[in-house]
């Protein structure tokens, strides 16, 4: 299970996300958050509850940064927990994505 919330700030949208980012809830997660990638200048995606990141989560956060820098925006991720950390520097991801 994943929940989403936002927070929008003028030309920024804080993504939150709590629970699992897996194959079963990446689709959800592109859904929720696609829409605010053509409308905001910078999106900053709060991993503090963020229990659980597979490759399929992975690869959406790469669709988000890669989506962003192409339109000469920003994205960020922020507030990663140890365990998911782990998972992002195991595969790599950690050169790719811009982490604060």
């Amino acid at each position: 299970m994943l929940n989403i919330t936002f927070e929008v700030n003028e030309s920024e949208v804080v993504v939150f996300l709590e629970g699992k980012l897996d194959a079963g809830t990446a689709s959800e997660f592109a859904q929720a958050v696609y829409p605010h990638l053509n409308t905001c200048e910078s999106m900053i995606v709060d991993m503090t509850d963020l229990k659980y990141l597979s490759s399929a989560g992975l690869r959406e956060f790469m669709k988000v940064d890669l989506t962003m820098e192409k339109r000469g925006k920003s994205a960020m991720f922020r507030n990663i927990s140890e365990s998911v950390m782990q998972i992002i520097e195991l595969t790599g991801f950690s050169q790719a994505l811009k982490i604060c």
